[in-house]
């Protein structure tokens, strides 16, 4: 079937976890997830809630920080705008059921936090 990808920005907080769970509230309360009803156990979501905490590496039901690394390859910066990481060009990079963020800049000062990932299936 295949992992179906995901994506949101929310304002930058410097506790990352706290992003994360306003997130997951924010997309529960507002029923943007899928299915309601699954049919196979590993289906996931297919949302940021499939994501459970933070973390410094990938792994199942965790968001990790993009590699600074990997961020200057891609916009020749660690400190890419909305613009930049918006084109989505790294999401190669993201396993099924994983899910990367990027601190996004403006004016070399954090503004927003930029989650991306894909789904089980």
């Amino acid at each position: 079937m295949g992992g179906h990808a995901y994506w949101y920005f929310v304002p930058y907080e410097h506790d990352v976890q706290a992003a994360l769970d306003k997130l997951r509230a924010r997309e529960l309360a507002a029923g943007r997830y899928s299915p309601a009803i699954r049919y196979r156990a590993e289906e996931g979501t297919r949302s940021i809630l499939d994501i459970d905490r933070i973390g410094k590496t990938l792994g199942f039901g965790v968001a990790a920080p993009l590699p600074a690394k990997r961020l200057t390859e891609l916009y020749d910066t660690d400190r890419p705008t909305h613009a930049m990481v918006d084109n989505h060009e790294f999401f190669d990079d993201i396993p099924r059921g994983q899910c990367v963020y990027v601190i996004v800049y403006v004016d070399d000062k954090p503004s927003e936090l930029f989650f991306a990932g894909y789904s089980y299936d």
